[in-house]
């Protein structure tokens, strides 16, 4: 069932004369409830598409149709509304508010959704219950982006747009933050779209997405998606 409909979309920058295509004509239609990567060298248009798709970023030309609505149509208030009730963003470098406690953080995005879960409930899935009243930068990274994905998690979206989601963290807490995104696909069954440059996590998706120059090169179904626990670089 396609839950993510991208259809010739372009995303242009400009400075001045100079004219940059960092998204060049990509179609794509993403099932919903599946895992998929997004991969490809730096500059190939990876996170323009998944700030597009979040619902960040304005497209130059094309659509996005996201469970029926299409993002690329939507004004600044429809914008707000979808990225609240649909999408939840896991960033590489966590966006946590520095003056908020572990607890606060994730209770900041419950509050924006009338379908949130508990918030000590998603704490202790991520591991930092007893942490609750620390600060995050009292936290390792690791910890930061455990918290980061209870946060993402919180409102129950259908969605979750991860970027480079372990790109700042140590092997071990990389394989900690992939399990525990397998765990919330397992138990919630949204549809996951990580951004990544290491093609290892690449083989826990259902699909991989294969992106150069702004355009989409292949798009590649895995029928033997790789356990979390068994992914190593």
């Amino acid at each position: 069932m396609a839950f993510v409909e991208v259809k010739d979309l372009t995303k242009i920058y400009r400075s001045g004369e100079v004219e940059l295509r960092a998204l060049d004509g990509v179609s794509l239609t993403l099932e919903q409830g599946k895992i998929y990567a997004i991969v490809g060298p730096s500059g190939s248009g990876k996170s323009t598409l998944f700030n597009i798709i979040g619902g960040i970023d304005r497209a130059s030309s094309g659509k996005v149709v996201v469970d029926g609505e299409e993002v690329t149509a939507m004004n600044y208030e429809q914008l707000t509304r979808y990225r609240r009730e649909k999408v939840g963003f896991l960033f590489q470098f966590y966006n946590l508010i520095n003056t908020l406690t572990v607890y606060e953080n994730v209770q900041a995005a419950a509050a924006l959704s009338n379908r949130a879960g508990e918030i000590m409930e998603y704490l202790e899935m991520v591991g930092m219950a007893d942490k609750k009243d620390k600060f995050p930068l009292e936290l390792s990274g690791g910890e930061q982006q455990r918290v980061a994905l209870a946060r993402a998690v919180i409102k129950r979206p259908p969605l979750i747009l991860c970027d480079e989601p372990t790109g700042a963290l140590d092997y071990e807490n990389a394989k900690r933050v992939l399990k525990l995104l397998e765990k919330v696909h397992r138990d919630y069954g949204p549809t996951i779209v990580m951004i990544t440059h290491n093609l290892a996590i690449a083989e826990m998706a259902h699909y991989v997405v294969s992106l150069r120059s702004g355009q989409v090169v292949s798009v590649k179904a895995n029928p033997s998606p790789v356990p979390a626990e068994e992914v190593t670089w």
